[in-house]
């Protein structure tokens, strides 16, 4: 479609400005707004320079809300009340910015507009034109050639129609602004006249603001009391250190009124202002209202309460909001600039959330930069503004208009030292002074922030004595030790701007355990249980099973909450699914049973219980002969069961490992303590997959020999159970590959821009989580990546558990999806293949030595996902040595995205180096299988092993299991 040609402009002038401008003559014939004080210096002086035959221009600068706009409103209520030079008599002040002028959007049609304009202005002498935000106009498109592209901006072509043209005319702009316009636009220094409004002191805004008040309570018919004022006052010049006065005390006070009922005698009072002030900032009664009481004692508990072992820096923090509350802060400077060192995992992030949640009463009200994105010299224009862009967002940067609006922030550096050393110099200022000049010129005042730079470095130094300390070394003389080689790193300069260096150590078993109950507190409140009033019972042996799990010095409190969730979320869920959705009350308890965590529910009415009827003895009855005769063979496949897993040396593996951990040192050297952990896992994996088969079978046998009677239905449960359980244990023994016994990740891939193919590989990932979730396995969506033109699409999977990689691995090739579809009326076959790659989930001790080189980088995103409902980041990993890279975005907490993508890719580079020869062969031409849906052919046809079944809908709901077992069968060669 051709665009539409722009309106001609109107004829009148009046008319046209009317369109787009604001008429100040009018609006103060009209009345109707409060007075206008102690600025008659300012207006005689405008009045004075627009009557002068030789300037006839004036420039109205100050600060923001130091009264520049009310200055002019003053000018024109003057030349409305007759209080003027006789040469402005009958003169009409319009306001506009420049921005507003009509045609902008139109190609060609800005020049007409403009045109017209000034023609009609140099026509009518009355017209005194008021240039709002004149800095504006600054590379705001003006004139563009046949091709569209700009040759000179507006702020060009305005100086030339003013430098040829006698009108009278006004403008306005913020100091910085105006010298900044003035020095690159020279012209304007030369047809102006700069006035300049200076805010108010103390004395002389308390002045102005009563009699503005006093005009403000009758419009809206409520009187302010002093103390209203007062507070208005107050909290306007401690936290609104952007603005000048009285305008932001005069705001605070409009704005009270506004939203305060008139009733009668109603007041406005103090209360009223500080409520509406704590709306729109946020910020905790604490510091708004000094009867308000405060204290540290409790403050100190608080945090210590959420941050664990970590009271140094805890108790910086608390000594910082304490000085703040009594404002004996140093005004000049930001209210607190603290390092955090240590390794992940300790608390610093926690830390900040907490002070957040303190202040703001909500944990993630940060303003957080991760500064290993700013790690080259010319991203520094990115966080501080480029002076030189185009765009007014460029030139702000990233720091102010992540800010632009906040009174007071918390401001978190994620780990700093990764940033390029020339952001470290730009900070001196801002650290020292509070104060940021940005790319556009602006002071940004950050006198109200609370900065808190993390950092890794020296976190090697805390846990590892073989890096220069010996185990001697007392924790004094080690902090000492660590804090000479970050000044040696960051320069004194930059640390001397440092209110608190803060070193966070490695948790304890002790503290693990505390923050696992926490964790596992927080977890219990969680909708599932609430949303069905399920009570959740956890014995103290979890507990201790999840520490011994998860504690790392390494990782800290991140690798221990992953723990959580697999040791611990997953049983609940499992016990959860299993229940009928019409079930609600009772309790799911948490046990330890072989050393595994297992989950069973107690009902409300746990105490009823069912009699057998008669009918249920005879069926018993009639049972008997066949179970005894079956009970030789059962117990003949246990056996072989327990012959290839080797259960006696798992169990005495096992054993041997929980009397090391018994000894002290055991935790001493981490990397073999680690290995030994793993190696329990295997060997408990391995026990308590083949005790529960043993105990039912010995109890058959039992109940065999010591009674002819018919079997109870506990003899009866454990028969069934051993029916159900032994085929599902049996196919281990067809798991004959290096890896088959490890879990899996799955990456399902497609290259298409449809939407049917977003939908065909979230169908074949729920495909793998149903049948995951069907065979009792824990699986999770790790993360998702689509390509920036949206033709590539991935989503990785995790299925943790014996036997899955040897089950899965022959999943590796094409999945074709065949469907008939319409398009333009007429139906069609539409044909989408995406590839699956398997991948096997090593342990620790499993991975190669050396590990490949991999380097990572992690940014942060705010997007929805296909599986994931909230993408908010995303990890590039990269090998040194080869071109192998990964990319993928998920809601895992940064560290953990970063472990997780390093950990796929090391094993991707490894696993296809080293592993080719040992994968079953792909089925002709590459496709595993074929899905078949709104079709004469409609089913599933698997090409490895050919078999076919008309169930598509439970296939893709994860019934793979036949499938998986005769691929696996034919590859053993069973």
């Amino acid at each position: 479609m051709l665009p539409q040609p722009a309106p001609l402009p109107p004829a009148d002038i009046r008319t046209m400005l009317a369109s787009f401008a604001e008429n100040l003559t009018a609006k103060a014939t009209a009345g109707g707004q409060p007075g206008i004080y102690n600025r008659e210096a300012e207006v005689n002086q405008i009045l004075q320079a627009l009557a002068s035959p030789l300037k006839g221009r004036v420039a109205i600068v100050g600060r923001s809300r130091a009264g520049k706009t009310a200055v002019a409103q003053m000018v024109a209520a003057r030349i409305v009340s007759g209080e003027c030079p006789a040469e402005l008599a009958g003169k009409e002040v319009w306001r506009f910015t420049p921005s507003s002028l009509p045609g902008l959007s139109a190609r060609g049609a800005w020049q007409l507009y403009f045109d017209q304009l000034i023609t009609q202005w140099a026509a009518h002498p009355e017209i005194i034109l008021f240039f709002d935000q004149i800095n504006r106009a600054t590379r705001l498109p003006g004139i563009q050639d046949e091709e569209g592209d700009t040759n000179v901006d507006v702020a060009t072509v305005l100086a030339s129609a003013l430098k040829r043209l006698n009108g009278l005319c006004l403008a306005e702009a913020e100091e910085n602004a105006w010298r900044r316009f003035s020095e690159t636009y020279t012209d304007y220094g030369q047809i102006f006249l700069p006035v300049y409004v200076d805010e108010f002191d103390v004395a002389a805004t308390r002045r102005v603001v009563r009699r503005v008040a006093d005009d403000l309570g009758i419009l809206h018919g409520l009187a302010v009391t002093d103390d209203a004022l007062e507070q208005a006052l107050d909290l306007s010049h401690r936290y609104a250190l952007d603005r000048a006065q009285p305008g932001k005390t005069i705001d605070l006070l409009r704005d009270s009124l506004a939203v305060t009922k008139a009733d009668g005698d109603a007041q406005l009072t103090a209360e009223h202002v500080i409520q509406r002030f704590g709306e729109q900032s946020g910020l905790p009664r604490m510091l708004l209202d000094d009867t308000v009481p405060f204290n540290e004692d409790e403050v100190l508990r608080y945090f210590k309460s959420r941050v664990l072992a970590q009271d140094q820096a805890v108790e910086a923090i608390v000594q910082s909001l304490s000085l703040l509350r009594a404002r004996v802060n140093n005004p000049s400077r930001p209210m607190g600039v603290f390092l955090f060192l240590g390794p992940t995992g300790v608390g610093k992030t926690e830390l900040a959330r907490t002070l957040a949640e303190y202040l703001y009463g909500e944990r993630e009200r940060l303003v957080r930069f991760n500064m290993g994105d700013y790690a080259n010299p010319y991203q520094h224009t990115e966080l501080f503004g480029n002076p030189y862009a185009d765009q007014m967002v460029h030139r702000r940067g990233q720091l102010t208009n992540r800010l632009a609006g906040k009174m007071f922030s918390v401001i978190v550096l994620d780990e700093f030292e990764k940033a390029n050393p020339l952001i470290y110099q730009r900070f001196l200022q801002l650290f020292d002074e509070g104060l940021l000049i940005n790319g556009n010129d602006e002071i940004v005042n950050l006198r109200n922030s609370i900065f808190i730079l993390t950092s890794n470095f020296g976190a090697q130094l805390l846990y590892q004595p073989k890096l220069g300390f010996n185990r001697g070394e007392t924790p004094e003389a080690r902090e000492t030790r660590i804090l000479t080689e970050t000044e040696r790193y960051f320069t004194p300069e930059f640390m001397n701007r440092i209110d608190a260096v803060c070193i966070f150590h490695p948790l304890n078993r002790a503290v693990m355990a505390d923050i696992a109950r926490r964790e596992i507190g927080d977890l219990l409140l969680r909708e599932g249980l609430t949303r069905r009033k399920f009570e959740a019972d956890i014995a103290d042996e979890v507990i201790e099973q999840v520490v011994a799990l998860g504690y790392s010095p390494y990782y800290g409190a991140r690798y221990l909450k992953r723990q959580i969730e697999k040791t611990i979320t997953y049983p609940l869920a499992r016990e959860i699914n299993a229940l009928s959705s019409t079930m609600a009350g009772g309790a799911i308890r948490l046990y330890v049973k072989h050393g595994r965590i297992v989950s069973a529910y107690l009902a409300p009415d746990a105490d009823q219980t069912v009699q057998p009827t008669p009918a249920v003895e005879a069926a018993s009855a009639a049972t008997l002969a066949e179970i005894r005769e079956a009970l030789p063979v059962l117990a003949a496949r246990v056996e072989a069961l327990e012959e290839l897993h080797g259960v006696a040396e798992a169990r005495a593996e096992r054993e041997a490992i929980l009397s090391e951990m018994a000894d002290v040192s055991f935790w001493n050297d981490q990397a073999s303590a680690r290995r030994k952990l793993d190696a329990y896992q295997r060997a408990s994996s391995t026990v308590d997959l083949l005790s529960s088969l043993r105990q039912a079978l010995d109890g058959l046998t039992e109940s065999f020999s010591t009674s002819a009677a018919p079997p109870s239905e506990s003899v009866m449960r454990q028969h069934k159970f051993l029916l159900n359980e032994l085929p599902r244990v049996e196919f281990t023994s067809w798991l004959s590959g290096p890896h088959d016994q490890c879990g899996a990740y799955l990456q399902i891939s497609i290259k298409s821009k449809l939407n049917a193919a977003r939908q065909w590989i979230v169908s074949l990932a729920k495909m793998y989580l149903g049948w995951a979730k069907s065979r009792g396995l824990a699986a999770s969506v790790l993360g998702e990546e689509q390509s920036p033109d949206g033709r590539n699409m991935t989503v990785t999977l995790v299925v943790s558990g014996y036997g899955v990689f040897g089950l899965l691995q022959g999943e590796t090739g094409a999945h074709r999806l065949v469907q008939t579809v319409k398009a333009g009326g007429q139906e069609s076959l539409q044909r989408l293949s995406a590839s699956v790659s398997v991948l096997p989930e090593w342990t620790d001790d499993e991975m190669p030595t050396p590990l490949p080189r991999v380097e990572t980088n992690v940014k942060e995103l705010n997007r929805n996902g296909l599986l994931v409902p909230r993408l908010t980041a995303q990890v590039m990993a990269r090998h040194l040595n080869s071109e192998g890279r990964l990319s993928f975005a998920s809601n895992l907490p940064p560290d953990d995205l970063t472990a997780e993508a390093t950990r796929i890719l090391q094993t991707l580079i490894h696993f296809e180096s080293t592993q080719n020869d040992t994968r079953p062969a792909p089925p002709s031409g590459g496709i595993v299988r074929s899905y078949f849906r709104n079709t004469k052919d409609k089913g599933v046809q698997d090409h490895r092993t050919g078999r076919r079944t008309v169930k598509l809908k439970q296939i893709l709901d994860g019934d793979l299991q036949e499938f998986l077992d005769e691929a696996l069968k034919q590859r053993s060669g069973s």
